[in-house]
């Protein structure tokens, strides 16, 4: 790892001081749940039509943020900001973040992905929690929406950790195993609390299910089957927020923005 947090800084983990902004992280007991479709349309739907400023991050080892961003976007990556970020002799002097993101059409930020593996996880738990507060704190965001995906890995449980709310995107048919043995994990790494800030979200259903799954969690969103709602433009991936699928992400955002979840 090339940033050792505290060997070549000397810092320790900070707060967020901009505690006005929400962290939302999607994750998934394993691929092909539709963790990053339901992630990004949900960070879509808060930017176009709650009017909020939504920076998103990627948990995926290899990312697919690109595939939502219009072709020949330019940025420094990740990988630069994350080197003048744990290099840097003043606290105060911080990166200029716009530097290093990409937007996609409806005004979503992400940061320009690094080649190969993505650096993120290989941050550990106090290097993740700097590079939260340090975004965070630039004043410019009111929700991070974080794509974990299926990970478990030190960074991303320190997401889980941060986040306001915690959405964990399953299959309608799965087998509840999984499920169990992937909170049993959550339970003893952070406490039986943490399931307080976590619901499910069912993608593939397909009718309004929300009553049938059982278990420690509470389903507050069915995503229906509808391949309709989804198309490739000019090479971007499209969700389209009139179809039946992006209805039922803006009756997730109400959720996450009543406070329905926790």
């Amino acid at each position: 790892m090339l940033f050792i947090y505290a060997g070549l800084t000397g810092r320790k983990a900070i707060p967020v001081r901009n505690t006005n902004a929400k962290i939302v992280v999607f994750s998934s007991v394993e691929g092909g749940a539709g963790c990053t479709s339901a992630a990004m349309a949900f960070a879509q739907e808060m930017s176009r039509f709650h009017g909020k400023k939504v920076i998103y991050l990627s948990l995926e080892e290899i990312e697919s943020t690109m595939e939502y961003v219009q072709k020949g976007a330019v940025a420094k990556s990740i990988s630069e900001y994350l080197y003048y970020l744990f290099n840097s002799k003043d606290d105060q002097r911080f990166p200029f973040i716009e530097s290093y993101t990409v937007t996609d059409r409806h005004r979503v930020e992400s940061f320009m992905p690094s080649m190969g593996r993505n650096l993120l996880n290989s941050l550990s738990k106090e290097e993740m929690q700097f590079f939260i507060s340090a975004v965070l704190d630039t004043g410019g965001y009111d929700i991070m929406v974080i794509d974990a995906a299926n990970n478990l890995g030190k960074s991303a449980m320190t997401c889980y950790e941060m986040a306001n709310n915690i959405c964990l995107v399953t299959k309608k048919n799965d087998s509840g195993y999984k499920e169990e043995r992937f909170l049993d994990y959550f339970t003893f790494s952070k406490g039986e609390k943490i399931l307080e800030r976590m619901a499910r979200v069912v993608n593939f259903a397909s009718t309004d299910d929300t009553g049938a799954m059982e278990g420690l969690l509470r389903t507050v969103c069915c995503l229906p089957d509808d391949p309709g709602s989804f198309s490739v433009c000019e090479g971007i991936k499209e969700i389209r927020p009139e179809g039946a699928y992006g209805q039922k992400i803006n009756q997730l955002t109400d959720c996450v923005i009543k406070n329905i979840i926790c």
